[in-house]
C-alpha cells in the first residue's frame, strides 16, 4: 500500500459552481461515483443559504437566510429524487388552535415516530380516537408535485394536517376504534422507519407528551392525562433516514433547520385568530447529539436557532423553548487538548493517536480546533473599531453576514495563506506520509485541502482530505467580555477525514453510489505544527462521532484517541469519572457540540439507585449519581460568562445497574421499552417546560434553572455535579 499527500485542491466538491463548501459536503461529494456527479439529482442548500418569502398566516414560507454571525462554507446534503418537491402551490389548509389556558404546543424532531400509536391519541365529543398530531412531515416520503402544502412550500418529503391524518391515515379501525397503525404507517411512506419494536422517536415523543386519552387520574406535574391530550397539540417531523444514519451530522444542518423552520411556521399558523388572546407556547425536542464542534455557540445550526428562536419572540411574540441531550460521550475518547509548536516535531509530545476499529464502514472525521484570537478584519472591507464599547451608537460593523456576504468573506479568506500543517502515519508503517513543504505543499491556503490518496490499480484514490479553514465572527449577542468590548474573531481549524477501514455501499441511499475507497485499521499517528513564530498554543482534538445510531443497521463503529495515561476504569471495576493530571484525552468538555448555543437547553442524566444512596467512600458514589456516560461541559469557573458551556438540567434515565434506561412507549400501542441516555433525559425536561409554562415569569433559561433551583416539588433532586447535571435532577414521570 503506498499512501501519499497530493497537490492542494479547493474544497468546491470538484467545482460544485465553484463555491466553497464545508469539509463534510466536499467530502460527501468527492467520494461519489462519476455517475452521480454526471446524473441529474442536486443537493439542496441548507436553509440559511436559501432566501425567499416568510409567511404568518395564509400564504407561502420557504427557510429564510438567518442572522448568523460567523463566516461559515456554504452546506449541501443529498435528497432522494422522488422526495424532491419541483412544483409547488400554497395554502393555508389550517384550524387555529382555540385559546385555552395550560396549552402548549409540543414539537418534535426525530427518527421513528409511531404517530398512530394510542399514546398520541385524543378523543372527541362523541369518543371516537383522533391524532393530536396538528402536522406531520415526513422528509423521506415522495413529493406531490403541485399538491396544496397547507402554508409552507415543502421543499421535499410530503405533510399532512390534522385532518388529513385523521381522514386519509387513519382509514381504517380495530374493534375498539383506534386506528390501524401498520395501515397509516404504510399510507405515510414510513413502514421502512417503524419496522421495528422499538424506536428513537416514539420513546422520546411519549417521554415528552405521550398521554392515555382514558386516564382521568392526577400526576405528579398535577396533570390528568385526558385532558392533557387536548391541550398538547403536536408538531412533529420524521427526520431524512438519510440524516439520521449518518451520525457525523454530516447531512444534519440541512435537514433539521428544515425540520425547526416547519414546526415554527406551523406554530405561528396555529395560534388563535384572536390577535389579544395570549399567544401558545412551543416546547421544541431535539435528541440528537455529534462529538466534535466550536463549542462556543458559533456552529451553523447553533447560531441558525438562537437566531429563529428569537425572532419568533421578536417578532410574532411566541416564546420558544429548546431542548437538547447533554450528550453521551463522557467516556468515549473522543476529545483531547494538544499542545502545538511552531516547526515539524519528530512526533508529538505526547503521542496523538488515533483508533480506527475494523469493519467501521464509516469515515473518520477528527477536528483540529485552534484557541479563538481577536482581530480586526473580517473581510468583505469590514473592519473593526476594536475599541469600540459595546453600546456605542454607531459602528462600522453589520449586526449578521448575509448569505452574500458570508460567501465574499470565504472567498477572501481562501487566497490567504494557512500557517497549519498536519501529517500522518498510518498502523504499523516506519515513515511518515510527509508532506513536501518546500514544493507543492510550501503554500497551502484556507478553505482548501490536501488530498491523501493511494496508488491501487494503476490509479490514484483518494481516501483522506485535510481541510485548512478559518472562520471568523462577529461579535457575539449576548457574551460580553469583562471591559464591555465585543470583539471580532476569528478560528483556525482542520479537519482530517478519513476513508472508512472497510467499505460497503450505502444501502438505504442506493441513488447515491460512493467510489470503493479504505484506509488499514489500527492506530494512526499525527503530528501537527503551526508554522508561526508564536508561543506553543493548546490546541482542541476532537473526534466527530461515527458509529451507528438506534434504530439502523451496524454501520459505522466510533473511532477514538489513544492516551496511554488515560484511566478508564477504577481498581473496583467501576468507570473512572475523573480527567487524569498528566492525561491528554479528557472527559470535561464533552457536552454536545450543536447544543452550546444561547437559546438551548441542556439536559444530562442520572441514575435513580445513586441519588439516595450515601456518599460514603465504600459505595463510590462521588459522581452525585450521574449517568457514566452523561457528557461535562467546562467546569463553571472555566467557563465563567459563558455559561453555555455548562449543563443546565438533569433527568433521571437509568433506575439501576440492572435496569437501565427508562420505560416508555415502543412502536406499537400498549407496549413499552427501556432506553438510557440523555436522549431520554430531554424529552422529559421538555414535559416539565411544558407543564410550568403557566408561570408568566418564567420567559428566558435563567428563569427556568431559577425556577428548578428554588423548587420544593418532590420529583427534584439535589444536583451534585453541576457541569454534569446543571442546577438540579428532575425525576419525570417515568423515573418513579
Amino acid at each position: 500500500m503506498t499512501l501519499r499527500w497530493d497537490s492542494p485542491v479547493r474544497a468546491d466538491g470538484g467545482d460544485n459552481d465553484a463555491q466553497i463548501l464545508s469539509p463534510y459536503s466536499d467530502w460527501w461529494l468527492r467520494t461519489q461515483a462519476p455517475s452521480f456527479i454526471q446524473g441529474p439529482t442536486l443537493p439542496f442548500p441548507t436553509p440559511f443559504l436559501t432566501r425567499g418569502p416568510v409567511s404568518i398566516k395564509g400564504g407561502t414560507a420557504r427557510p429564510v437566510d438567518r442572522a448568523l454571525q460567523t463566516a461559515h462554507p456554504k452546506e449541501l446534503a443529498p435528497v432522494r429524487p422522488d422526495s424532491l418537491c419541483v412544483q409547488f402551490k400554497g395554502s393555508p389548509g389550517f384550524t387555529a388552535l382555540e385559546p385555552a389556558p395550560r396549552k402548549v404546543i409540543i414539537g418534535i424532531v426525530d427518527d421513528g415516530i409511531a404517530f398512530a400509536n394510542a399514546r398520541f391519541l385524543k378523543r372527541d365529543n362523541t369518543g371516537r380516537y383522533g391524532t393530536r398530531l396538528s402536522a406531520l412531515w415526513n422528509q423521506d416520503a415522495a413529493c406531490e408535485a403541485g399538491r396544496e402544502t397547507n402554508g409552507y412550500v415543502l421543499p421535499f418529503g410530503r405533510d399532512w394536517v390534522e385532518t388529513e391524518i385523521n381522514e386519509r391515515l387513519f382509514v381504517r379501525r380495530d374493534p375498539v376504534g383506534l386506528p390501524h397503525a401498520d395501515t397509516a404507517y404504510r399510507l405515510a411512506e414510513m413502514q421502512s422507519a417503524l419496522s421495528r419494536c422499538a424506536q428513537h422517536g416514539t420513546h422520546v415523543m411519549d417521554l415528552a407528551t405521550g398521554y392515555d386519552c382514558n386516564d382521568r387520574s392526577v400526576d405528579d406535574f398535577g396533570e390528568t392525562p385526558a385532558k392533557m391530550a387536548h391541550l398538547r397539540p403536536i408538531v412533529a417531523v420524521q427526520l431524512a433516514r438519510i440524516a439520521t444514519r449518518d451520525s457525523s451530522g454530516a447531512f444534519m444542518a440541512t435537514y433539521v433547520t428544515h425540520a425547526i423552520e416547519f414546526i415554527l411556521a406551523r406554530t405561528i399558523h396555529l395560534q388563535p385568530e384572536d390577535s389579544d388572546a395570549p399567544r401558545i407556547p412551543l416546547v421544541l425536542n431535539f435528541s440528537y447529539g455529534i462529538f466534535a464542534g466550536p463549542m462556543n455557540g458559533r456552529d451553523q445550526m447553533e447560531e441558525w436557532i438562537d437566531d429563529a428562536v428569537q425572532t419568533m419572540q421578536d417578532v410574532h411574540s411566541i416564546p420558544v423553548w429548546l431542548t437538547l441531550p447533554a450528550g453521551n460521550s463522557y467516556q468515549s475518547r473522543t476529545r483531547g487538548e494538544q499542545t502545538i509548536g511552531c516547526t515539524r516535531p519528530d512526533r508529538q509530545n505526547p503521542p496523538l493517536l488515533l483508533r480506527r476499529q475494523p469493519e467501521d464502514k464509516a469515515a473518520a472525521i477528527v477536528e483540529f480546533w485552534w484557541p479563538e484570537q481577536e482581530t480586526d478584519f473580517i473581510g468583505h472591507n469590514t473592519t473593526a473599531q476594536p475599541d469600540a464599547p459595546s453600546d456605542a451608537p454607531a459602528s462600522p460593523l453589520p449586526t449578521a453576514l448575509t448569505e452574500e456576504t458570508r460567501k465574499h468573506i470565504v472567498e477572501e479568506l481562501s487566497t490567504r495563506p494557512s500557517p497549519l500543517r498536519l501529517e500522518l502515519r498510518p498502523p504499523n508503517a516506519a515513515d511518515w506520509i510527509a508532506l513536501d513543504i518546500d514544493g507543492q505543499h510550501s503554500q497551502i491556503d484556507f478553505f482548501h485541502a490536501v488530498p491523501l490518496v493511494q496508488h491501487r490499480g494503476g490509479k490514484d484514490i483518494l481516501v483522506g482530505m485535510a481541510y485548512h479553514e478559518v472562520l471568523q465572527s462577529l461579535p457575539r449577542k449576548n457574551v460580553d467580555k469583562a471591559d464591555g468590548k465585543r470583539p471580532l474573531t476569528e478560528q483556525f481549524k482542520l479537519t482530517l477525514i478519513l476513508a472508512p477501514t472497510l467499505f460497503e455501499q450505502p444501502l438505504e441511499t442506493v441513488e447515491f453510489q460512493q467510489e470503493p475507497a479504505s484506509v488499514p485499521s489500527g492506530t494512526w499517528e499525527i503530528r501537527l505544527w503551526d508554522t508561526r513564530e508564536i508561543e506553543p498554543q493548546k490546541i482542541d482534538v476532537r473526534c466527530q462521532r461515527n458509529d451507528t445510531p438506534f434504530g439502523f443497521r451496524p454501520f459505522g463503529r466510533q473511532c477514538t484517541l489513544v492516551d496511554p495515561n488515560y484511566s478508564e476504569y477504577r481498581p473496583d471495576g467501576r468507570p473512572d469519572d475523573g480527567d487524569v493530571p498528566n492525561a491528554w484525552v479528557l472527559r470535561r468538555g464533552t457536552l454536545n457540540a450543536i447544543g452550546t448555543g444561547t437559546s438551548t437547553i441542556r439536559v444530562g442524566s442520572v441514575r435513580k439507585s445513586a441519588l439516595s444512596r450515601r456518599t460514603l467512600a465504600s459505595n463510590r458514589i462521588d459522581n452525585g449519581g450521574t449517568s457514566a456516560f452523561s457528557s461535562a461541559g467546562e467546569p463553571l469557573a472555566k467557563s465563567g460568562a459563558l455559561r453555555r458551556a455548562s449543563v443546565d438540567l438533569a433527568a433521571v434515565t437509568e433506575i439501576n445497574h440492572a435496569a437501565p434506561g427508562v420505560l416508555a412507549a415502543g412502536t406499537h400501542s400498549g407496549s413499552v421499552f427501556r432506553f438510557a441516555g440523555t436522549s431520554s433525559a430531554a424529552p422529559q425536561v421538555a414535559r416539565w417546560i411544558a407543564a410550568m409554562l403557566a408561570n408568566p415569569q418564567l420567559k428566558s433559561r435563567d428563569d427556568l434553572r431559577r425556577l428548578a433551583e428554588i423548587s420544593s416539588a418532590d420529583y427534584f433532586a439535589a444536583s451534585r455535579t453541576p457541569e454534569r447535571t446543571g442546577v438540579r435532577v428532575l425525576l419525570g414521570p417515568r423515573a418513579r
